[in-house]
């Protein structure tokens, strides 16, 4: 790898004897993120000309070079992967391997009542969806849980990660391949409590963005997952029959609940999670590791915590890549 003096970097590979190999895309993580292509952008599409006017023409092509993956295509995945065509995002892989239901279609972008009668996949009905935009967008999709073996494989093609899920299984396999393979993360939820008193009405709602790279806390240290959820999650996926005889004797609690959810909100979440990508490719902002809106308050919160775990505490993981055991981790 050779650096010049104002920060370019030329990368090849060599290998076993052979002529060297330039890399593709050169990429550099901290408080801001930069991904350098070899490959000369020839895109200009008409559509993105006042973006463009905003933030210049780099930010156009640096979402052209890079691959991004959305794990779950509900309502957040949906918003997200929809905002991230719009932006100019060229190449997107989505993973949920859940359907359409009808009692999605108040928050789903894309989705159909036709597709809620078929029962079809989430993720094909998005890539249709965005696709139909005509902006060149590669769109691909698989229909299984992140930490399947298929779409582990396909993570590691990414650039950068979208978390769209409400699950602590899915959060705990991303928390821990960020650190290993440099992939930066951005996760998000929505927390809507509903008043016990009175229906119609709501207490709280709190929307959190959160990136997770090297150098910052994780989301254990930040007390976003929760093991023992995620544990149960993986049985009730994966040992069905074990986990209903756990459930009944009272080792297990079932993750399957329903939880409010309203367009709005997942659409804001959403975008909270665009903004703060936008804020470290273009500068226009401080970029923010850990966000919390609440939005009954109209206000930002900006909670801290510290690297004290194995993951992200523990500089030699870092950038580790394929290790036996996945991730480190027995069982994966």
């Amino acid at each position: 790898m050779v650096v010049d003096e104002d920060g370019g970097l030329v990368a090849r590979a060599y290998s076993g004897g052979q002529p060297p190999v330039l890399a593709r895309l050169r990429t550099t993580l901290g408080a801001h993120w930069n991904w350098r292509s070899s490959e000369v952008s020839m895109r200009k599409v008409d559509a993105f000309d006042r973006q463009v006017l905003a933030f210049g023409p780099d930010f156009l092509k640096t979402l052209g070079h890079i691959r991004i993956g959305v794990i779950g295509a509900g309502a957040t995945g949906s918003a997200t992967a929809t905002m991230l065509v719009r932006n100019g995002a060229t190449d997107l892989l989505l993973f949920d391997p859940d359907i359409v239901e009808h009692t999605n279609l108040s928050r789903l972008h894309g989705a159909t009542t036709r597709d809620a009668d078929q029962g079809r996949s989430k993720v094909l009905v998005l890539a249709e969806y965005l696709c139909s935009f005509g902006l060149g967008t590669n769109v691909q999709s698989i229909e299984d849980t992140a930490t399947s073996l298929k779409v582990r494989e396909a993570l590691k093609s990414c650039d950068l990660v979208f978390g769209c899920t409400d699950d602590h299984s899915g959060r705990l396999f991303m928390n821990r391949f960020a650190y290993y393979y440099n992939v930066p993360f951005v996760d998000m939820g929505i927390l809507i409590d509903p008043t016990r008193r009175t229906s119609g009405f709501i207490t709280s709602a709190d929307a959190r963005v959160t990136v997770v790279q090297p150098g910052v806390p994780c989301l254990l240290c930040r007390n976003i997952i929760d093991p023992i959820r995620a544990r149960d999650e993986d049985l009730e996926r994966d040992a069905p029959d074990m986990f209903e005889h756990q459930f009944r004797d009272g080792y297990v609690l079932r993750a399957n609940v329903p939880n409010p959810a309203v367009i709005t909100l997942t659409t804001s979440v959403a975008s909270m999670a665009i903004d703060e990508v936008t804020a470290r490719l273009t500068r226009f902002r401080k970029p923010v590791d850990h966000r919390v809106h609440k939005h009954h308050l109209l206000k930002d919160t900006f909670p801290g915590a510290s690297c004290d775990c194995q993951i992200c505490g523990a500089p030699d993981c870092w950038g580790l890549g394929d290790v036996e055991p996945f991730l480190g981790r027995a069982g994966l």
